[in-house]
């Protein structure tokens, strides 16, 4: 952030960077078979100030679990990250995807299964009249990259 191209302005705009963390949680499910994936789910929300509540896949629980105790060990505080090792899909998962303080979803895995969690999150969403911000297909962003 302390690049001097963050700090430049094209003139008639204004540049600002302002980082925050989401309001809610971040829900991270992890895939079976690629434990570094697992960590990388669950640190990237968490060390942007995020809470993260981690649903490793079934096969690869005790992996992840390690890979729990290794960020705990670097100094990750107590509750940042909740671990919750649930089957999928299954009702405490549903229940998870309908909370209204889930923020995001971090998610690597088959398409069926992320065809199965959007769907379920889609219909909360329109129960409840509750949508993320979304951005309309008429507006154009420009990359200034270079521009000094």
């Amino acid at each position: 952030l302390n690049d001097p191209l963050v700090e430049a302005h094209v003139p008639g705009t204004w540049n600002r960077v302002d980082w925050r963390p989401l309001e809610g949680f971040v829900l991270a499910i992890s895939p079976f078979n690629f434990t570094a994936i697992g960590g990388n789910l669950v640190a990237a929300p968490a060390l942007l100030g995020n809470v993260v509540l981690w649903k490793p896949s079934q096969g690869a629980i005790l992996s992840n679990w390690l890979v729990l105790q290794l960020l705990k060990e670097a100094g990750l505080p107590d509750g940042v990250i909740q671990w919750a090792p649930m089957a999928a899909p299954g009702p405490h998962l549903e229940q998870t995807l309908g909370d209204p303080r889930l923020a995001g979803i971090h998610f690597t895995g088959s398409t069926a299964v992320f065809q199965s969690i959007w769907q379920k999150v889609k219909l909360f969403c329109s129960i409840h009249n509750r949508w993320g911000v979304t951005f309309k297909p008429t507006i154009r962003i420009r990359a200034w990259w270079g521009r000094r």
